[in-house]
């Protein structure tokens, strides 16, 4: 094989940044910038989980780039190595042109004719094929020093494609930990609003004719009340909590609805903590 068929080799062996050139589900998971392609739920965890596939993708990209430079800077390297060692074989051209000027000049000292300018054809030869075998040195340790720079590129945006994809995954933590939060707080909100109900169901004075009908919780109900009375710091206008006194109402509405009506069902009200 010449050194322009190894070049030929490293020239096919370069990184094509094209579709083609990756594993095929990386190719299945690049990002389309399109509009029909971006997801239809914008909510901030589904738009942080695009962005950590994109950087995976993208990771996947840059490592299938930096793997074909490392074949092509490894080839382009034997390819140096071996025009160096061809290069070699062509040492001696030079002292061998001397060693025949001198025999000439001999000649011609001892009455020959002058000697043609030329070189004898096999000499000749020699003196083109080492010519070409420096330019081959030379291209293959440009081709080579470009190779390393390109890779030491790849290198560097490897690091920050690996980087890309932690602070995506950051972001999709924190995207959860926001969603978690908002949860917690409805369920927070929730629970106020249980207390306040609980707590006029076990305030209220049910009667019927003659006949008075008094709450009583569960013990376990009553103590968890009590428990979450104590970090109740609530401030209402007034004083009063419209939310408890609402909820007392609907219970004896309740009663009384239930007094004609086995069906009967009332909505407690939400009010806003």
């Amino acid at each position: 094989m010449t050194a322009d068929d190894l070049l030929r080799d490293i020239a096919e062996d370069l990184p094509r940044d094209t579709a083609e050139d990756l594993p095929r589900d990386t190719v299945e998971d690049l990002p389309r910038d399109t509009a029909e392609d971006l997801p239809r739920d914008t909510a901030p965890e589904n738009t942080a989980r695009t962005a950590l596939r994109r950087a995976i993708t993208e990771c996947k990209a840059a490592n299938v780039r930096r793997r074909r430079l490392e074949s092509a800077e490894q080839l382009a390297r034997e390819l140096w190595t071996a025009s160096e060692r061809a290069l070699l074989a062509f040492n001696d051209v030079d002292a061998t042109i001397v060693e025949h000027r001198a025999e000439e000049f001999k000649r011609v000292a001892t009455g020959s004719s002058l000697p043609a300018p030329n070189l004898p054809d096999g000499l000749a030869a020699r003196l083109a094929m080492r010519d070409e075998a420096l330019k081959q040195v030379t291209a293959a340790k440009i081709t080579h020093e470009n190779l390393v720079a390109d890779l030491n590129q790849a290198e560097d945006t490897m690091q920050q494609a690996r980087l890309n994809v932690a602070i995506a995954a950051f972001d999709v933590l924190m995207a959860e930990g926001a969603k978690q939060a908002t949860a917690l707080n409805a369920a927070w909100n929730e629970i106020w609003h249980q207390f306040d109900r609980l707590s006029a169901l076990a305030d209220c004075r049910l009667h019927y004719a003659e006949t008075s009908f008094p709450i009583t919780l569960p013990s376990e109900t009553v103590s968890l009340l009590q428990t979450i009375a104590a970090l109740d710091g609530r401030q209402f206008a007034n004083g009063r909590n419209d939310a408890a006194a609402n909820a007392g109402e609907v219970w004896c509405r309740w009663f009384k609805l239930l007094l004609t009506d086995a069906e009967a069902e009332v909505t407690f009200e939400r009010t806003s903590l």
